[in-house]
């Protein structure tokens, strides 16, 4: 019994550890929560499963390396912004970055190229590098 039990258990846990391989293949679009005002430093740092973050108006801090080293190819800044660390966006290569026209965000955007961007949004105007 108490074999059969184990394998079960056993069964159910790979199940489970499946399920949320397979999804996180699948979760490369993650629209943050209205509420969230800080991403933690590191939040998302070496992340191999998001390339785009929808970031909410109303966040305003995004901390130290929060998405270094991650697959992350596409962000928005939100005018809400007032302070983004300046190694958040370390060794990522962002092919769609949005920012305001004006404001910290646009002016945080428009002086840290210590990652590499193959074009800028600017409200709804694509220009490229």
């Amino acid at each position: 019994m108490f074999k059969r039990l184990l394998q079960v258990t056993v069964y159910v846990f790979l199940m489970l550890a499946g399920l949320a391989l397979i999804t996180a293949a699948f979760a490369d679009t993650l629209a943050l929560p209205d509420d969230l005002v800080i991403i933690e430093d590191e939040a998302f740092c070496k992340n191999t499963s998001l390339d785009t973050v929808l970031l909410p108006e109303g966040i305003q801090q995004i901390g130290s390396r929060a998405f270094a080293e991650s697959i992350l190819t596409s962000v928005n800044l939100p005018d809400s912004l007032t302070g983004i660390a300046d190694n958040a966006f370390d060794s990522v290569f962002l092919a769609d970055v949005s920012f305001p026209e004006t404001g910290y965000a646009h002016d945080w955007a428009m002086s840290h190229e210590n990652f590499i961007w193959t074009s800028r949004v600017l409200a709804d105007n694509q220009i490229p590098r």
